[in-house]
C-alpha cells in the first residue's frame, strides 16, 4: 500500500512541473494597456501568444500614432506588433497572400530567421513580425497566423 501512495505522488509530481506545451500565454501588460487607452482609435490585440515573454516594452510613435509592442523571449527571439490607423503604404520586399485558420486574409513574407505577417481590420492596420538569433528557435509562420487569429 505505501508503494502506491509513494508511486501516485511520484507521478503527480512530475506531472504537475512538467510545462504545457499548448499553454496559453497572454499578453497582459499594464503598459501597453495604457498606452492603448491614449490612442485615437480602437485596436484589438493578441489574446494568445506562441511564448510567455520574457519582457514586453511599448511606445507610441508620435508622429503618425503609431502603436509599437516589443515582446522578447529568451528561447525565441522577438516578436513586433506595430498598429496604425490610416492608409499605410508599405515599402520593400514582395509580400505573397495568405488566409489564417480562421480565415482572415494576410499578406506574408518571411524566411528562416523571422517572418512578417500584415492584416487590416475596419481601417486598422497591423503587422506581426519575428526575429530570431543564433541559438533561439525560429517562430513558424503557422505560430504567428494562429497569434493574428487571436487578435480581439
Amino acid at each position: 500500500m505505501k508503494k502506491w501512495i509513494v508511486l501516485i505522488l511520484m507521478f503527480g509530481i512530475v506531472g504537475c512541473s512538467q510545462t504545457d506545451a499548448n499553454a496559453t500565454n497572454i499578453l497582459d501588460d499594464p503598459g501597453v494597456d495604457q498606452l492603448v487607452n491614449t490612442l485615437g482609435y480602437e485596436v484589438q490585440l493578441p489574446t494568445k501568444l506562441p511564448f510567455e515573454p520574457d519582457s514586453t516594452e511599448a511606445d507610441i510613435d508620435s508622429g503618425n500614432q503609431q502603436l509599437n509592442i516589443h515582446l522578447r523571449n529568451e528561447d525565441y527571439g522577438v516578436i513586433d506588433v506595430f498598429i496604425v490607423k490610416g492608409p499605410v503604404t508599405y515599402k520593400g520586399a514582395e509580400t505573397e497572400e495568405g488566409t489564417t485558420p480562421a480565415g482572415r486574409s494576410v499578406q506574408y513574407r518571411g524566411n528562416e530567421d523571422g517572418h512578417t505577417l500584415r492584416f487590416e481590420q475596419k481601417g486598422i492596420h497591423y503587422q506581426v513580425s519575428s526575429l530570431s538569433f543564433d541559438g533561439q528557435t525560429a517562430l513558424k509562420k503557422e505560430q504567428l497566423m494562429e497569434m493574428i487569429d487571436n487578435f480581439e
